[in-house]
């Protein structure tokens, strides 16, 4: 016959809330086992690794926006604002800003796509299939004409009338002795460099539109814009806003544009003239300058560049 202390012990073994209890005891003690040998999460994306990978990509990817590499307070710049993108882009997934986003599917799906075609493009090419491909399109492996010049820019608006003039004594005076002037004290000052070494031949092509300007001048027969005027008062050294326009607006397509050609675009914004400092100083200590002093000069903006690049359709 079985004894008293057995029965409860079979029962006690059959009460489902004592294998629950069980089952809590062991899932518990599993956690805090495993808990306490894995790496603490929180922990783990207090600390951002900026490598010298991901400098070298910064410093790339500046260079091909702007077409030269980044200074020193440049670069720390980037990788403030790398570092910035990293932690608030940590902070959005705790937060779990990336679920239910259909902007956020949508480009997991594009990148995924894009990863499957460059996959099944990945086959290397056989010599023919090259040789092909190098017979029709020759133009994208021609190497460009390389050039190599020096510049000398006159100013038609600082030289006035005696643009034509300065121009044909200039030019005599380089034909006679071209290998002794130091040609960029002869140059008035402009953005570009006084000398090209070894430039492709599209670097050096340059083509300046009049887009937008102030009053109801018209452009003439050969594309020239009439000067805006002149307000200086260069005896007083002062100046009126009675012509020009506080804002210029347009929108403008490139004529000659070309596809498959680089190209860069820039826009100069010329102010109305104003007295030059030596105005201000003739003024100021009552001093009579020699007719050849520029007494007046135009400021001049220009913009960061922007430059187009053909993409692959194109080449």
């Amino acid at each position: 016959m079985m004894s008293c202390s057995a029965r409860l012990a079979k029962i006690w073994l059959k009460e489902p809330l004592l294998h629950f209890l069980f089952l809590g005891v062991m899932l518990f003690a599993a956690y805090q086992w495993f808990g306490n040998h894995a790496e603490d999460p929180a922990k783990a994306t207090r600390e951002i690794t900026v490598s010298q990978g991901r400098i070298h990509s910064l410093t790339e990817t500046f260079a091909r926006l702007w077409n030269r590499s980044p200074t020193q307070e440049e670069l720390d710049g980037l990788i403030r604002d790398y570092v910035r993108e990293e932690v608030m882009y940590r902070e959005a997934l705790a937060l779990g800003l990336d679920r239910d986003d259909a902007i956020v599917r949508r480009r997991l799906q594009q990148k995924l796509e894009f990863l499957s075609d460059d996959l099944a493009m990945t086959g290397e090419p056989t010599e023919q299939e090259l040789d092909e491909f190098l017979t029709q399109h020759p133009e994208s492996f021609r190497r460009e004409t390389r050039l190599t010049f020096s510049q000398v820019f006159l100013n038609p608006e600082r030289r006035g009338a005696s643009l034509e003039a300065d121009t044909t004594q200039l030019l005599a005076k380089l034909n006679a002795q071209s290998s002794t002037l130091d040609l960029i004290s002869l140059s008035d000052s402009r953005m570009l460099d006084p000398r090209l070494d070894e430039a492709s031949q599209s670097e050096v092509q340059e083509k300046i539109y009049d887009l937008v300007w102030s009053g109801d001048r018209k452009l003439s027969a050969d594309g020239k814009l009439p000067v805006v005027g002149n307000t200086v008062d260069v005896a007083n050294a002062t100046w009126t806003n009675t012509i020009g326009d506080p804002e210029l607006i347009t929108v403008w397509k490139d004529p000659s544009f070309d596809a498959a050609q680089r190209a860069f675009y820039y826009a100069r914004v010329i102010e109305i003239p104003i007295p030059r400092w030596t105005a201000y100083d003739a003024k100021k200590f009552g001093l009579t300058l020699p007719k050849e002093v520029p007494m007046t000069t135009t400021e001049r903006a220009y913009t960061s560049p922007i430059w187009y690049t053909p993409g692959k359709e194109q080449q």
